[in-house]
């Protein structure tokens, strides 16, 4: 919102509540979300509608398991987000970006997914030891959610050829 520090929002399309998180933190490669922000976040998250939410960020509080891109994800207001989903009462998706490399998981109850990058994909290394994984040669990726009201998602996976 102008004057604010950072830029989040909150609406709803055809019965999907949709907020989306501003985790830039300037000069920096990591994410944080700060205390306003949570706060922010909190209330709206306490309507217990019954109404999908897609929770929108760019840097990731889930993990990967790629060690490196972890500690590059979101990393202030993690531990505070992480209980804020763990709380949630209402049908929740998480979606984001920043980890080039396409996968989802499950995290304290939420589904969760990176679609992949736009212009490269990240190497798959799941070392605990790995070092920074570099590009590698696959075509980039992206993902169709189909949403059809809060409990009925499917997602499928689209390639485009390198």
């Amino acid at each position: 919102f102008a004057g604010e520090e950072t830029l989040h929002y909150e609406t709803r399309f055809e019965g999907i509540r949709i907020i989306g998180l501003d985790t830039l933190l300037d000069g920096r490669i990591e994410g944080r979300l700060d205390a306003a922000q949570l706060e922010w976040l909190a209330e709206r998250l306490s309507d217990q509608s019954e109404e999908l939410t897609l929770l929108l960020m760019h840097h990731p509080a889930f993990p990967s398991g790629i060690l490196p891109l972890d500690r590059m994800a979101l990393v202030e207001g993690r531990a505070a987000f992480a209980e804020l989903v763990k709380s949630c009462q209402v049908p929740l998706r998480i979606l984001s970006g920043h980890i080039h490399r396409p996968f989802q998981c499950l995290w304290h109850g939420a589904f969760c997914a990176v679609g992949g990058g736009p212009s490269f994909q990240h190497r798959l290394d799941l070392r605990p030891d790995a070092p920074e994984p570099g590009p590698v040669a696959e075509p980039y990726a992206w993902y169709i959610h189909r949403l059809e009201g809060a409990h009925t998602v499917t997602v499928h996976s689209r390639y485009v050829a390198l």
